[in-house]
């Protein structure tokens, strides 16, 4: 109904947010597929080559515009989140949190049909005006969403499948 009561405005912008948990029974796992998906790409601290941040190294490739996109992701010695880092995959430099605000100033939105940098989007004639944007707490602020917080959160729940979804 919310979105029904948007169809007269022309510059409407419509949110559906979830976390997909269920592979082919989430509803916004479907509305993401039917979206020109985007992520954020941040810099390394010491190549500046900029790639997508994820919890772990994805199973397989993410592709944007027929390009591979290069993604960090967290690593830390056997069982113990206290030293975690990110590990660029351009220079294989392994770097801290302390660089998370500068890295989240610098980076920018980048999809498949269009781009967010510098608070301007930009589209290509292929959008069809839907963007998702692929999104997690490692962009987070929060004192709750640390690299360290997420490992130690991710290690005590590992071994069970349903705490592991959320």
């Amino acid at each position: 109904l919310g979105t029904k009561r948007t169809d007269d405005y022309a510059d409407r912008k419509i949110g559906v947010g979830s976390t997909p948990t269920d592979r082919g029974f989430s509803r916004i796992e479907r509305e993401i597929k039917d979206s020109s998906q985007g992520y954020y790409l941040v810099p390394c601290p010491d190549c500046d080559e900029f790639h997508i941040r994820l919890f772990r190294a994805p199973a397989d490739p993410i592709q944007i515009r027929g390009e591979v996109m290069p993604v960090s992701h967290l690593h830390w010695p056997e069982d113990d989140p206290t030293d975690v880092k990110w590990v660029c995959p351009a220079c294989g430099s392994l770097f801290g949190g302390e660089y998370h605000a500068k890295q989240m100033r610098l980076g920018y939105w980048y999809g498949e049909d269009w781009q967010y940098i510098d608070g301007k989007y930009s589209f290509l004639p292929s959008f069809k005006g839907r963007i998702g944007f692929n999104v997690w707490a490692g962009y987070g602020y929060s004192p709750n969403t640390t690299p360290v917080r997420m490992v130690d959160e991710f290690l005590r729940v590992k071994k069970d499948p349903e705490k592991l979804k959320t």
